[in-house]
């Protein structure tokens, strides 16, 4: 049976029209003029139908008058005129018919509209949660209006002046400057923000708070994940808040996409996002006439916004993190280095006519030249890739950690001047962990509060174990910690009820019956995926099964023939495949080749692997006609919906359009056809743009070529040093291991350094990935070689004691350095007693010469640096080596090898590790030799090798030894509190991930002993050990720094416990591990700190009796052991007042803590004079002395002076207990109300709380 649906009422067929000349009465509705010049009319009174009328007068009056040849003649000329009239109404109608059928055209292609029937309630809740944060960005804005001091976007301190920023820092510096005593224990706190540190006030935590409780970190970051199968409207649904912004004028979303071609390929869709950012952001310096269309509006110019996210960014961006920002995203570079010159409107590569499309394809080989029009940049620095995912050849250091804090930076900027930010990520199934572990450190960042994320992803594909599972659940465990907002949304398929409405949308019709049965038919054929749904309407049409009768006007379909002539639909790659197969033959070259670029690609790329194909080749068409065809095929596959426009250039429509292009010849065909465009690419391009693709074309080659090569072994070689700077460790192994695969036979003697330096990569990889027995046969395949010589080994040597130190094996680490050193001829005993000998008598010798041997500061500006590379070997194997050993408080191997470096430094030269060995040197001769004028000399000529040394990366490691370990002896320890930081940022920018986080552990600890609020430190401490356990394999930092946290929770009160470290920072399996470590003593050592303060002195003296002066011996110069003296001095001195029977046991070794106390602070330590004091003021309490009071009152003022806070409340209290030992209760009372002050000002509510308790009766709350 054939239905019918009249698109029209009243309207009219060109058999009615020829009908009127017979005297048919009929009336003509129409809006618009014909071609002809007649008028189209309505009702009785229009011209057309009195014309007509004329015509049937005129014929009958001449068939009664005149003539038949007159009638004849007549009647000849009046056809002619009805004839006119007949073909202008068909030219109309013909023009009605093609607008009925674009408008179905145009239905049914806009995918974002008809995939979103029946989605209300999901559109509901994303428009509600970006309202949300919309309001509160709004608020953020209020308040930071309110706030001109406060800091934005990070740690920068800014302020709002008539619509700029104007930076502070400079004033803030010069007010620190002017009064480095005198802060209280507050304004003294520093806090990380995720990649830069800096000094904040109280002022500074108020803003920085988001208003939440002490403690508590409040953030205004969305997680929203849509799920659902493939082709359900994910990215429908996700676009919809586009429309959103748009409305409300404010904010900017960008998108990437993650491409399975590319699963493993680090960064790309989130650099794909920054270079869409970077096209706004471009925009701004462009247009006059208001922001771009989704960067919503104010009063300032675009370009006076511009101006200052440009400003901004350079502040955050600096170093090595601004060049390795701007390699991996080159548009960046147009930004930061003002390279705003552009036209930008013409930014999308596939908006070239197709002859400015041949000029690039020829250009592409020419170095340095790359896609200019995207990727303009700066001369002076290097660039690579923009969306393929890597850039060029980098320099040692830069790590993958170092461009994820430069990623979220730019991200932080960004989102506070383009606010809220959305980011949507599509087919996260297909996503990269590198890319995950980013997208995870973005949203944990507290400081970037207006991002949100909507992430889509197929649910069928991705199980519990997957990456990106386990990523959501540990943001869901932690959305509380770091406040983020988790919304979860699953799209189901289509009900019957929206596809009926869907086939009415797409045909104009109104009433639900006459299309109820073809919406069942394609529901039952497509099971209601909206995307299959859609597609096969689209078959029916293209197949003639609904077809538009123009007589009729009317859509007609029978369903019987679609029944007999369709099938149910398994997936949407049967139709396309079909759709494919109707094209023409050169179209569908085409998109063959196409597919082989990936998801997103140029459209000079595609230009160049299609005029370079054998079949262009051949037709051997001139230029302008190649021109003319690309351009016609490339519209053309736009038109038919294959493929689309994006900043980017061209993309598949969707991953199922793409997959059917793939699956259109044989996989033998397929797999050829990829070797030979990878081989174009190859040939074709160099310099930047062979770097941005090189992935790419790696792929596309070893997917096609059967044949070993060195040549294809050295670009998978290429590949995998690219995928190691983004620690994309998976692709690293794949790439080392296809390259080895790819070696000849006699590699060894034909290609050694080619054979030797993918075994050693692909040995990295595995010791990474934890595959041990992989990564000893590679190691062994070079050891066994004789062509290989000991410093070809060495980066093998090195593998293996990574591994080690990886697992905490620090003995087994040292042992190998031992051995390794000694075949470079520097020997080291591996006996203890050889050891002890060799390093006294090392120690001795070098004490005689030190005056003889040290260099000035001028000479070493004058000293070479180091050439030779059995020295520099070395001096990198001995870096580690003072490391290991000081880690494991192997005072003898960290001597003698310390001494080592100092000796090859002098005799050779400056090294690039010299830094270290000078500040390590530094560390020995003030706490091991005892002359810490010398000592201080030394840690200041490592900082000076600055200056001399053009390689950066030891800067972390010498401001953590100078500064934390030597110079923080002679001067302030709060001083140096900002130096840590330096030391952290500068590790970051480097990639030095190791010591950067060792400078933000002693921060950590230096914060505790020094008085730092402690809600503050345990606020930066949450953010701190985030990024330990997110981004560092060494736990060591985290154990260390847990322990600080609990220390400081049992203080605030948030522990039950007091004096055992035990609770949500320490879990009790810790308790059981060995105190043999660094972390072991320092355990011991925070014990007795908890015991002095909570007055546990029987714990605190029997702690300080085991312990002994291990700490100081154990760990030279470490600011702990800067406290461990006085710490067991109190805690004895307190026991000897108890205690009658066991008096002078504490009283001596109380006594000997005190004698070292007082040397330092003979020796010049500022830290320790009110220490001192209130030791004398212990001591004289033993005996009643008449000057005991005095003595706890000058205590209390030194603490106070010096910003010690918690020591000042100490002596309060301890002043108080005397006090009412002497039976004095109104001075006990004045004392202990001072010192619950001290202590709430501190944060040690706790503490208040036990005082409180203790003395109610002294204390009236």
């Amino acid at each position: 049976m054939t239905e019918s649906s009249s698109m029209e009422d009243g309207s009219m067929t060109i058999t009615a029209l020829r009908k009127m000349s017979a005297g048919a009465d009929t009336t003509f509705n129409s809006d618009d003029d014909d071609a002809s010049g007649l008028s189209w009319g309505t009702g009785n009174n229009s011209s057309y139908i009195k014309r007509l009328s004329g015509i049937r007068g005129s014929l009958n009056t001449v068939g009664r008058r005149e003539s038949m040849k007159e009638f004849a003649q007549r009647s000849q000329e009046f056809k002619s005129e009805i004839k006119i009239l007949a073909n202008s109404f068909e030219r109309k109608m013909s023009v009605r018919y093609n607008n009925v059928t674009k408008e179905f055209s145009v239905n049914k292609l806009q995918f974002h509209r008809l995939e979103l029937v029946g989605r209300e309630n999901e559109k509901e809740i994303l428009k509600e949660r970006l309202f949300s944060l919309n309001e509160r960005v709004l608020q953020d804005q209020a308040e930071q209006a309110a706030r001109p001091f406060s800091r934005a976007p990070s740690e920068m301190r800014t302020s709002l002046t008539n619509g700029r920023f104007s930076s502070s820092r400079s004033s803030l510096a010069n007010a620190d400057q002017a009064r480095p005593h005198s802060r209280s224990p507050s304004d003294m706190r520093t806090s990380l923000k995720n990649g830069r540190f800096s000094s904040s006030r109280s002022t500074l935590a108020n803003g920085e708070r988001n208003h939440g409780s002490p403690g508590t970190m409040v953030g205004h970051r969305e997680l929203i994940m849509i799920t659902g199968v493939s082709g359900s409207g994910k990215s429908a649904l996700a676009q919809t808040l586009e429309d959103h912004l748009n409305q409300q004028k404010m904010g900017v979303l960008v998108r990437g996409k993650f491409d399975l071609k590319a699963a493993e390929e680090p960064y790309s869709t989130i650099i794909s996002a920054c270079h869409d950012l970077g096209v706004k952001i471009l925009k701004l310096a462009g247009r006059m006439d208001g922001l771009d269309e989704n960067g919503g509006g104010g009063a300032r110019s675009n370009k006076q916004s511009y101006r200052e996210i440009r400003d901004q960014l350079r502040r955050e961006l600096v170093g090595m993190e601004l060049q390795m920002l701007v390699h991996t995203i080159p548009i960046l570079g147009d930004i930061l280095m003002d390279r705003v010159d552009l036209d930008l409107d013409d930014m999308d590569q596939s908006n070239y006519t197709t002859g400015e499309l041949i000029n690039r394809a020829s250009q592409l080989r020419t170095s340095q030249q790359g896609s200019n029009r995207s990727r303009g940049v700066h001369n002076s620095i290097q660039m690579g890739t923009r969306s393929g995912g890597g850039g060029g050849p980098m320099v040692e250091g830069q790590t993958q950690e170092m461009l994820e804090s430069a990623f979220r930076k730019f991200f932080r900027t960004i989102s506070f001047f383009f606010a809220p930010l959305v980011l949507v990520l599509d087919d996260l199934q297909w996503s990269d962990i590198r890319t995950l572990e980013l997208l995870k450190l973005l949203l944990s960042d507290t400081t970037n509060p207006h991002l949100m994320v909507v992430g889509c992803y197929r649910s069928d594909e991705v199980e519990e174990t997957h990456n990106l599972a386990q990523v959501v659940r540990d943001l869901k465990h932690d959305s509380q910690n770091i406040g983020l907002t988790v919304t979860e949304l699953h799209i189901g398929n289509l009900t019957p009820t929206d596809s009926n409405e869907i086939v009415m949308t797409l045909l104009n019709i109104d009433d639900q019956a006459k299309t109820q049965e073809l919406s069942d038919l394609c529901h039952q054929r497509t099971m209601g995926n909206p995307f299959f749904f859609l597609m096969y309407v689209e078959m029916l049409n293209r197949d003639g099964l609904l077809t538009f009768n123009l007589g009729t006007f009317c859509w007609e379909w029978d369903i019987s023939k679609i029944k007999a002539a369709t099938g149910a639909t398994a997936n949407v790659v049967d139709l396309m495949t079909e759709k494919f197969l109707k094209q023409s033959k050169e179209l569908v070259h085409l998109l063959k080749l196409a597919c082989c670029l990936g998801n997103i690609f140029t459209g000079a790329v595609l230009f160049l692997v299609w005029a370079m194909s054998p079949d262009v080749i051949k037709a051997n068409d001139e230029g302008t006609a190649k021109d003319e065809l690309f351009h016609q095929l490339l519209e053309e596959s736009i038109e038919e919906k294959f493929l689309e426009r994006c900043d980017e250039g061209l993309r598949w429509t969707h991953d199922k359009v793409q997959e059917a292009a793939m699956m259109l010849e044989p996989q033998e065909d397929f797999e050829a056809r990829k070797y030979k465009v990878g081989h174009t690419l190859y040939t074709c391009l160099d310099g930047e743009d062979l770097e941005e693709y090189l992935f790419c074309i790696v792929n596309l080659l070893n997917e096609g070529s059967a044949h070993r090569s060195a040549e294809l072994a050295e670009l998978n070689l290429r590949a995998a040093k690219k995928a190691k700077i983004y620690n994309a460790v998976s692709l690293q192994s794949m790439y080392s291991e296809l390259g080895i695969a790819n070696l000849p036979n006699d590699c060894w003697t034909s290609c050694k350094d080619l054979a030797l330096e993918l075994h050693i990569v692909r040995a990295e990889a595995a010791s990474s990935m934890g595959e041990f027995q992989t990564m000893e046969q590679n190691c062994n395949v070079v050891f066994s070689q004789k062509e290989c010589s000991v410093l070809d080994t060495i980066p093998c040597h090195k593998v293996w004691i990574h591994k080690f130190a990886r697992h905490g094996n620090y003995q087994e680490a040292l042992k190998l350095e031992i051995n390794v050193l000694e075949k470079l001829g520097c020997r080291i005993p591996r006996r203890q007693l050889p050891q002890a000998l060799t390093a006294i008598s090392t120690l001795l010798r070098f004490k005689r010469k030190l005056k003889e041997i040290t260099p000035t500061a001028p000479e070493l500006q004058k000293m070479p640096l180091m050439t030779d590379p059995v020295h520099k070997n070395a001096m990198s194997l001995l870096a580690s080596f003072i490391l290991h050993a000081y880690v494991t408080q192997n005072s003898l191997l960290w001597l003698l090898g310390t001494i080592r470096m100092v000796h090859l430094t002098l005799e050779h030269g400056l090294a690039d590790q010299s830094q270290l060995a000078f500040s390590s040197a530094g560390v020995m001769i003030m706490h091991a030799l005892g002359d810490w004028e010398m000592g201080k000399h030394y840690a200041t000529l490592a900082l000076k090798m600055h200056d001399k040394l053009e390689e950066r990366s030891h800067r972390s490691s010498t401001m953590c030894a100078s500064h934390g370990l030597v110079i923080a002896w002679m001067h302030p320890m709060q001083g140096q509190l900002r130096w840590m930081m330096e030391g952290y940022k500068r590790g970051m920018q480097l990639g030095d991930i190791e010591w950067a986080f060792s400078n933000i552990t002693v921060y950590v600890e230096m914060g505790l002993i020094s008085g730092l609020q402690l809600h503050g430190l345990s606020d930066d401490i949450r953010i701190y050990l985030s990024q330990f356990e997110s981004m560092s394999t060494n736990g060591d930092y985290s154990r260390r720094t847990r322990l600080i946290w609990q220390t400081a929770m049992n203080l605030m009160g948030e522990s039950e416990s007091t004096t055992l470290l035990c609770g949500s920072a320490i879990s009790e399996d810790y308790l059981l591990e060995e105190t043999s470590t660094i972390s072991g003593t320092f355990s011991s050592l925070l014990k007795s700190f908890l015991c002095v303060h909570f007055g546990d002195h029987e714990k605190g003296a029997a702690l300080a009796l085991k312990r002994g002066n291990s700490v100081y011996e154990l760990s030279p110069g470490h600011p702990l052991g800067m406290v461990d003296p006085f710490l067991r001095a109190m805690s004895l001195y307190a026991m000897a007042r108890k205690s009658k029977k066991s008096k002078s046991k504490y009283q001596r070794h109380a006594n000997k803590a005190r004698k070292a106390v007082k040397a330092w602070l003979k020796k010049g330590n500022p830290n320790v004079y009110h220490q001192l004091e209130l030791l004398n003021a212990e001591r004289a309490a033993l005996s009643m002395s008449q000057d005991t009071n005095e003595l706890y009152y000058k205590a209390a003022r030194l603490a106070v002076r010096g910003g010690w806070i918690h020591d000042a409340a100490l002596a309060s209290e301890r002043h108080a207990e005397y006090m009412l030992e002497q039976h004095d209760k109104e001075g006990a009372t004045s004392k202990l109300e001072e010192a619950v002050e001290r202590y709430s000002t501190w944060g040690a509510t706790k503490k208040v709380s036990q005082l409180q308790d203790m003395y109610s009766d002294l204390l009236d709350f």
